[in-house]
């Protein structure tokens, strides 16, 4: 007789044995699959909401205390362009760029103000609980249009920046998008030539055009004597030569415009006035050569140092300035991912270039609530699926070795004919094998459906309560990096990520959860197989005639 046929047999005339270790195995198994599918689930959504991203991600210092004299300032750090190209190069990356901000100056040029966007819809306040925003969010607006010349000054500064790709991460993010022209070749960045790209409001306002040149200057003021002649509002003499310590004019060649896509914006009654901020100031911003910004800086870091100094001097302060004019720029940088996705596998490469105090971040904050039940279910699953294991390893043990003591006398008869152990091994296993087979299968199915409603009772009733106690759950994802604020979808609803839900088991899924079930099973017969490797017929025989 086979093996396959004695052990079928056993199992028919042992029927309630056999059904015992079924439900044992079924509800053991029951266990693991619902951890299994629940972490799978919660992971799976992770995914499917960070695809729902821009697939951007930048720099961030984490703030800390950069001496142990408590009388010291913090100083503010910024990324260096070394640590910047590391990161860069990492196979998630998609393109980067390095970008340089500074504020340059022009007497003759004329600032867009906000009125004259087109385009840019303000919500409505016409329900009663966005009644008390509508006045402090006009007066807000209004403000924006007050720049220095209507307060009496004469000089204006307008925003630059500096950038190293020839297609700026704006552009491919698709934020900016030329009109007319185009933007630096890498021979002009490398070169730092006297080029610059601009917006249409800008060149309408300024009557310039493709080919049209103008001037700015790079000035570096007086401050400490403006404050010792009692000057509070320095912007209104900014035009006299007295207060100008050091200065680079620039003449620039219009290559290129640019207009602004505000449908890539979130813009709602909780952004709109930083959102109307960012606009107006990417409408005055003017895009030059890195190089071109970098050696117009360095031209008057001195100065810029010395007036520094003369100012934390004359107001009795520290501030760590540092001496290197290697980068006397603020570097800024954003990088674009080739997959939202990738962002954990991106973030976890990154730290291995990054000191403690930077890290990277993304917009992922707009789904905040998700990721903080995410931690708290996830650790619920594990220490399930932990307990399952050990328990099913206890339990399935002494129930087979039980099982196997019963049999003791039908083993020593075996034994006695001349049955080998190892046949005998392989029945128990084989046995074994059938019963956990259609156990595990029909757990599998019905663990599926379980963990379904429980996954999303746990994780609507989690996100709910995160939802509530976060006052601020409205407008902008709350903690979200400002240089990724014009990228920001805004907070996703409960609702929202609730849909993104997804409980459906892949093939690794369920090969993960068959080897980890069909470990501990075959782990259990250990004890059994030592106990009848130890039998000898002869005894067992002669025990149960006594």
């Amino acid at each position: 007789m086979t093996v396959l046929k004695r052990a079928t047999l056993t199992l028919k005339r042992n029927f309630n044995r056999s059904l015992v270790l079924f439900f044992l195995i079924f509800l053991l198994s029951m266990f693991s699959i619902v951890s299994i599918s629940v972490s799978q689930a919660l992971y799976q959504t992770d995914a499917n909401l960070r695809a729902q991203l821009p697939a951007v991600a930048t720099l961030q210092w984490q703030f800390h205390q950069t001496s142990n004299d408590e009388n010291d300032m913090i100083s503010p750090q910024f990324p260096k362009y070394e640590m910047i190209t590391k990161v860069g190069a990492l196979p998630e990356v998609k393109d980067y760029d390095v970008t340089a901000r500074t504020t340059f100056f022009s007497q003759s040029l004329e600032p867009v103000r906000f009125a004259t966007i087109p385009n840019f819809i303000i919500p409505a306040f016409d329900t009663p609980d966005l009644a008390d925003l509508q006045e402090p969010i006009i007066n807000q607006l209004e403000s924006l249009d007050i720049f220095i010349h209507d307060m009496g000054g004469y000089i204006e500064p307008f925003p630059v920046i500096g950038i190293n790709n020839p297609t700026p991460t704006l552009e491919q993010l698709e934020i900016i998008e030329l009109t007319s022209g185009r933007f630096m070749t890498d021979d002009e960045l490398y070169v730092g030539a006297n080029q610059a790209v601009i917006s249409t409001l800008f060149a309408q306002i300024n009557n310039l055009d493709i080919g049209s040149t103008f001037f700015l200057k790079n000035t570096v003021y007086d401050d400490a004597q403006m404050l010792n002649d009692g000057i509070m509002q320095n912007f209104l003499y900014w035009h006299l030569d007295t207060y100008i310590m050091g200065q680079d004019v620039i003449e620039l060649e219009v290559i290129g415009i640019f207009d602004v896509n505000l449908e890539m914006l979130n813009i709602d009654h909780y952004t709109v006035v930083t959102m109307a901020s960012l606009t107006t100031e990417l409408y005055n911003t003017i895009f030059t050569p890195f190089e071109l910004t970098k050696r117009s800086e360095t031209k008057i870091f001195h100065y810029r140092q010395y007036n520094h100094n003369n100012v934390a001097l004359l107001l009795d302060q520290h501030i760590n300035l540092g001496t290197t004019i290697e980068h006397p720029l603020t570097l800024n940088v954003l990088f674009i991912l080739h997959d939202p996705r990738d962002f954990n596998a991106f973030f976890n490469a990154a730290n291995q270039f990054l000191s403690k105090e930077w890290s990277v971040v993304d917009t992922s904050n707009s789904f905040a609530p998700f990721q903080s039940s995410m931690d708290q279910i996830l650790w619920i699953s594990a220490l399930i699926f932990r307990g399952s294991l050990s328990v099913s390893l206890i339990v399935l043990s002494l129930t087979i070795t039980l099982f196997v003591i019963e049999r003791k006398f039908e083993i020593g008869v075996y034994l006695a004919l001349g049955e080998k152990k190892i046949k005998f091994i392989s029945q128990i296993l084989l046995e074994l094998l059938l019963v956990a087979s259609l156990a595990i299968s029909l757990a599998f199915l019905a663990g599926n459906i379980t963990s379904n409603q429980i996954s999303n009772y746990f994780l609507e009733t989690s996100l709910l309560s995160q939802v509530e106690a976060d006052d601020t759950f409205e407008g902008f994802s709350k903690g979200t990096n400002w240089h990724l604020l014009m990228f920001d979808p805004g907070p996703m609803t409960t609702e929202e990520m609730l849909e993104a839900h997804d409980l459906s088991l892949g093939v690794a899924d369920l090969i993960i959860f068959l080897s980890s079930s069909f470990v501990v099973i075959f782990s259990s017969t250990v004890i059994p197989i030592v106990y009848i490797m130890r039998l000898e017929p002869k005894e067992i025989l002669l025990e149960n005639n006594i």
